[in-house]
C-alpha cells in the first residue's frame, strides 16, 4: 500500500521503542489490559460460600459444655500452726550470722576470752561475736592503707616508669692516634656523647615510624661536626646531617671541631629500663 503514510510521531514513537527494546514489554501490557477483565469476572463466579462442618460445630458446643461444668471452690488455708511448722525444732535467732564473718569470729575466740574472761567461743553471746567480726574487719582494714598508703588503702599496682636506654661504644683518633674506647651503659635520652664538654651527638630516644619505636637509636649531631660517616639514616639535614637514625652494631664516624678530631660511635644494644615506680 505505497498511498499509506503513518504519522511522523508514531513512526518515531515506533523505532524508539525498538531500539530501547521496549516492544515487548508493550505487548505484555497490552495483552494484560485486554484478559484483566475476563480473568476478574471468571473469579467471582468460582467463589461460593464455604460452610461450616459439621464436626467442628459439634465441638465447639461440646466444649461450651464441659466449661459450664467446671465449679471454683474458694481456697481459704488460715494461718499455719507454728508447732506443726518446727515439729519439734528450736526456733532460728534471725540476728544470728552466717558465712565468713561468723567464721572469723569463731577462729579469733581466744581474743574474745581475753577481753570478756572466760567462756568458749561458741558459747558466748551473739552480740559478742558480733563485735569480733566487726574489730577483725577493722584491723584488716588498717593493715592494707599501711602497706600500700599512695593508693588510699586498695590493693592497685604500683605505676612503673621506663625509658628507652642504649648501651653505647665510643672510640676517639686525634692527630691518628687511636685511643682506649669507651663503653657507656644504660645511656638514657637527651645525654650528651661523650660527655657534655663534647656533645658531639646527643641520644634523644628510640627512633619512631608512627608511634611504635623501630630498634633503631636517634642522635642529634653537633653544629661543630664537619663530617658524617658511616652506614645510618640522616633523618634531617642539608649539607651535614642534624639527625641520625643509627641502627645496632654499625658504627658511625663523626669529624668534631676545628682540630678534626675523629669519633667512632656504635650503637650496642636499645632496651627499654626502668626508672622509677610511682
Amino acid at each position: 500500500m505505497p498511498d499509506l503514510k503513518v504519522p511522523t510521531l508514531l513512526a518515531d514513537l515506533y523505532y524508539d521503542l525498538r531500539d530501547r527494546r521496549l516492544l515487548p514489554l508493550i505487548a505484555l501490557v497490552l495483552v494484560a489490559i485486554v484478559a484483566t477483565p475476563f480473568l476478574l469476572s471468571q473469579g467471582s463466579e468460582a467463589e461460593e460460600a464455604i460452610p461450616v462442618p459439621a464436626a467442628i460445630q459439634a465441638l465447639k458446643e461440646g466444649g461450651a459444655h464441659r466449661t459450664s461444668s467446671l465449679t471454683v471452690v474458694e481456697a481459704n488455708p488460715g494461718l499455719r500452726d507454728y508447732r506443726k511448722r518446727l515439729r519439734g525444732r528450736k526456733p532460728l535467732d534471725p540476728f544470728r550470722t552466717f558465712g565468713k564473718p561468723s567464721l572469723k569470729g569463731a577462729q579469733l575466740g581466744g581474743e574474745s576470752e581475753g577481753e570478756g574472761g572466760g567462756g568458749s567461743g561458741s558459747s558466748a553471746p551473739t552480740t559478742s561475736t558480733s563485735t569480733t567480726v566487726k574489730k577483725t574487719t577493722k584491723e584488716s582494714s588498717t593493715t592494707t592503707e599501711t602497706n600500700n598508703p599512695s593508693t588510699g588503702g586498695k590493693n592497685e599496682p604500683p605505676v612503673v616508669f621506663f625509658a628507652f636506654a642504649i648501651d653505647v661504644r665510643i672510640a676517639k683518633t686525634v692527630n691518628g692516634e687511636h685511643q682506649e674506647p669507651i663503653v657507656m651503659k644504660r645511656v638514657l635520652p637527651q645525654t650528651p656523647l661523650p660527655d657534655e664538654a663534647t656533645p658531639v651527638v646527643t641520644y634523644m630516644g628510640p627512633a619512631r615510624k608512627g608511634s611504635k619505636p623501630i630498634g633503631k637509636a636517634l642522635l642529634v649531631v653537633s653544629n661543630e661536626v664537619r663530617s658524617v660517616e658511616g652506614d645510618a639514616k640522616c633523618v634531617s639535614g642539608d649539607e651535614i646531617c642534624q639527625q641520625l637514625e643509627v641502627e645496632p652494631g654499625f658504627p658511625v664516624v663523626l669529624t668534631f671541631g676545628e682540630n678534626e678530631v675523629r669519633y667512632t660511635i656504635t650503637v650496642l644494644k636499645i632496651a627499654p629500663v626502668i626508672t622509677g615506680r610511682g
